[in-house]
């Protein structure tokens, strides 16, 4: 029991990271661009071959989202701003499962995990795809 609170605390702090950071980095005008400080150099993948790589985007999302801008955020990278949102709903699960008596773990491996990783899968090429297509559009 205690290695499952020790890796609820693991995956609370992770997202505590994440939104620190999403809320501390500013999307900027350009496109790729963050502003804060956290050093983030642009794209080698996008600059070698001229298209944005399965990440690209997500980053600027994140900040998006934290500063409530999800239509914008949705536009840009659709996996980032879905998986931001999901982080925000686990947080209060989590939560509650760090301080229950009894054990989560048999609740979390009844879950249908190769249908989660399989759509989890499909929606990052999915939305690769997309910023593929949106940035040849532009």
């Amino acid at each position: 029991m205690w290695r499952e609170k020790v890796l609820i605390t693991a995956v609370l702090c992770g997202i505590g990271l994440a939104l620190y950071w999403s809320v501390r980095l500013e999307p900027t005008g350009h496109d790729h661009a963050v502003r804060g400080p956290l050093f983030l150099p642009p794209c080698a993948f996008k600059i070698r071959y001229d298209m944005p790589c399965p990440t690209c985007y997500m980053t600027r999302t994140c900040a998006l989202m934290a500063r409530g801008r999800v239509a914008t955020a949705f536009a840009m990278q659709p996996f980032a701003a879905t998986m931001f949102a999901g982080m925000l709903l686990a947080t209060p699960m989590l939560v509650v499962a760090l301080f229950r008596r009894r054990p989560v773990w048999p609740i979390v491996a009844s879950w249908p995990w190769r249908m989660i990783i399989a759509i989890t899968i499909l929606l990052f090429a999915g939305s690769w795809g997309y910023a593929i297509l949106r940035d040849a559009l532009r």
